[in-house]
């Protein structure tokens, strides 16, 4: 496959006798600074990342000038070329495969990492498994970390399933992440994309106007939990949308279940007619909507830095554990020596009673060769 930062080969790993996905960098980026870091940035964000539902970095480095990143093949398609193919996703299979992309997509955010460019061509399909795969973090960068990649004012992602925040160059956070995971599974349920234009500027004014028709108007056997759930990750305003991966998988369990999602504030525009206006909640559902996203961010925010208390205590213990293993085997060791060196104490006190006693009777018996050969022996020992 090619992409717009070099091409991908399937080749063979001879030492460890595995096939690789080789990324090879274009060779006229190749001497771009700004290229080469974006594509070491790729292999150290992936890197850092080992979950089932993200695509494996194995090694990274240059040869004969070309730079490459050597990652797990995945034996099957893209979710575009799924897509394609099949026009829309049913919705059962369509909440497995999103599941599993956030759930790859929540193992980057613990670590930090934003992916930038998350879209169907970056998504793969396991055809042993049907597990969906988190590829091409060739844009992800640390989310806390300041980055001199955009400092010149260069947007970087796919039009189409940018974050309004973005359009308006501001920086890159979980939550446009989840916004195009919001354009994904729009896609994946009707088979077309919420926002569309003639050009690129046409579809990112599209984003920032925010409106779109609701998923049951182009597929109608989708229920009202599925218009609640893209209308949270889709929100034109990031305090309106999702605020992590764990919170908008919750409402996917709930609309597997049939119950309720409540959606987000404000809701989309039941048509792309420009004279139709929003369709208000009521007060109530509002002020609810925005208690329960805070009480459930809240609490799984508790939960994550209990997590991370109890897998730092644990990791104390088990060090713990072991420097006890090692004292009590040094001990061991040191008691054992201690026996051997009183046992041959004790046998050189031995050896050497009995040669007093042997040189007594020597000199009682009156050879005093004999008695001056035993007391050099006695010396020697």
């Amino acid at each position: 496959g090619r992409g717009a930062m070099g091409v991908v080969y399937r080749a063979r790993d001879e030492r460890l006798g595995r096939e690789v996905a080789l990324k090879v960098l274009w060779p006229h980026l190749a001497g771009e600074a700004t290229f080469v870091s974006r594509f070491e940035r790729e292999a150290q964000a992936a890197a850092a990342i080992e979950h089932p539902n993200v695509v494996r970095v194995h090694d990274v480095g240059e040869a004969d000038g070309y730079r490459y990143i050597a990652m797990e093949f995945v034996r099957g398609r893209t979710l575009r070329d799924h897509l394609e193919r099949k026009g829309r996703v049913p919705a059962a299979e369509a909440l497995r495969l999103f599941r599993g992309v956030l759930d790859g997509l929540a193992a980057a955010h613990d670590r930090g990492l934003v992916h930038r460019d998350l879209k169907p061509g970056n998504i793969l399909i396991d055809e042993a498994t049907g597990a969906p795969k988190v590829a091409d973090f060739g844009l992800a960068r640390a989310s806390e970390e300041a980055t001199a990649l955009t400092a010149t004012g260069e947007i970087l992602g796919t039009p189409e399933y940018l974050a309004p925040e973005i359009a308006r160059g501001e920086e890159a956070s979980r939550r446009s992440d989840l916004y195009a995971a919001g354009v994904v599974l729009y896609r994946m349920l009707t088979g077309r994309l919420p926002f569309e234009g003639a050009t690129p500027a046409a579809i990112l004014e599209a984003h920032r106007r925010g409106r779109y028709a609701p998923p049951s108007t182009e597929a109608p056997d989708l229920p009202p939990a599925a218009n609640a759930v893209v209308s949270r990750f889709l929100a034109r305003e990031g305090e309106d949308r999702y605020p992590m991966c764990r919170v908008a998988i919750e409402d996917l369990d709930r609309w597997a279940r049939g119950e309720e999602v409540l959606p987000a504030l404000p809701q989309p525009y039941e048509a792309i007619d420009e004279n139709l206006a929003r369709r208000p909640l009521p007060w109530w559902r509002a002020v609810w909507n925005r208690v329960d996203m805070w009480v459930r961010y809240q609490c799984l925010e508790v939960f994550d830095g209990t997590e991370r208390t109890v897998a730092v205590l644990q990791d104390g213990l088990r060090t713990m554990e072991t420097d006890l293993r090692d004292a009590h085997r040094r001990f061991e060791e040191m008691f054992l020596l201690h026996e051997r060196l009183g046992r041959e104490i004790e046998e050189a006190r031995r050896a050497a009673g009995a040669a007093e006693a042997r040189a007594e009777d020597l000199l009682v018996s009156g050879d005093e060769a004999g008695a001056r050969a035993n007391a050099r022996s006695l010396a020697r020992s």
